[in-house]
């Protein structure tokens, strides 16, 4: 059971084990919210995103959103992770929110997906390709959900408005080159990586583990809190690149104040 650092709220597991995999990592989270049935995202590895809407086999490309459905990852305004979400936020069909990204990630070090369902509940996750040097995961309140779901969502979607994000332990071991930091960082919508605050850093070496807290520790157990409005941010960055995950597991919580979410 959570233990809670509150009485009466009742913490929200955002707990993550990575596996052997580099590459699930969220960087972002964007969702179709216009009035067709159908909604899919195509992301090429460095080069551009694309939406589609319409119908199953028959979308075609939602010209509201960048450059008739399309935006160059490596062009000027698209470059970085601030940029693209705030250019997907632009287009009444579709949102997007930062979740282990910064503004000032770039866009380029996105791990490519193909064609994928956007309009589901939980949104869409964008990844980071973590061979380009970086693991990074969001204890955060935001989620998407299916439109009119629930009393007390926000146009189908929760925030950090309201919340306290809580981290209890991180384990975290890879392979990589170069050296790595293991960081924890407290941001908002508007942080980068210079204006995040830094909660907690330490090098990391090859293969050798580096733990954070205690394993017994319950989730909602809290070693770094945030401020109210903020997410944590584990993030494992690489100075060359990221060659193997060996564990990453992070145990934290959200507490929601404003809605009392307890799933």
């Amino acid at each position: 059971m959570n233990q809670s650092l509150y009485p009466g709220i009742v913490p929200l597991d955002r707990s993550f084990a990575a596996g052997t995999s580099l590459d699930v990592s969220e960087a972002l989270r964007i969702q179709y919210c216009g009035s067709y049935g159908y909604a899919t995202a195509t992301l090429v590895a460095s080069t551009s995103l694309t939406l589609y809407h319409g119908v199953a086999s028959a979308d075609t490309l939602d010209s509201t959103f960048g450059t008739a459905g399309a935006v160059d990852l490596s062009a000027a305004g698209f470059d970085t992770l601030g940029e693209l979400v705030d250019a997907i936020n632009k287009s009444p069909n579709w949102r997007a929110k930062l979740t282990g990204g910064l503004r000032d990630d770039l866009s380029a070090n996105l791990l490519a997906q193909t064609v994928t369902s956007a309009r589901l509940n939980g949104g869409l996750s964008i990844y980071f390709d973590g061979s380009d040097g970086i693991v990074s995961h969001a204890i955060t309140g935001i989620e998407f959900k299916g439109f009119g779901s629930a009393p007390g969502f926000d146009d189908g979607a929760f925030d950090d408005k309201g919340c306290i994000n809580t981290l209890a332990y991180v384990y975290s071991a890879m392979t990589e080159t170069g050296g790595a930091t293991l960081k924890v960082f407290e941001a908002d919508d508007a942080d980068t990586t210079a204006t995040a605050r830094t909660l907690y850093s330490i090098a990391e070496v090859d293969t050798t583990a580096q733990t954070i807290g205690d394993s017994a520790s319950a989730a909602g157990a809290a070693l770094l809190r945030s401020a109210e409005n903020h997410r944590l941010i584990v993030r494992v960055t690489a100075a060359t690149s990221l060659d193997s995950m060996i564990a990453l597991n992070i145990r934290g919580a959200c507490y929601d104040f404003r809605r009392g979410r307890t799933s």
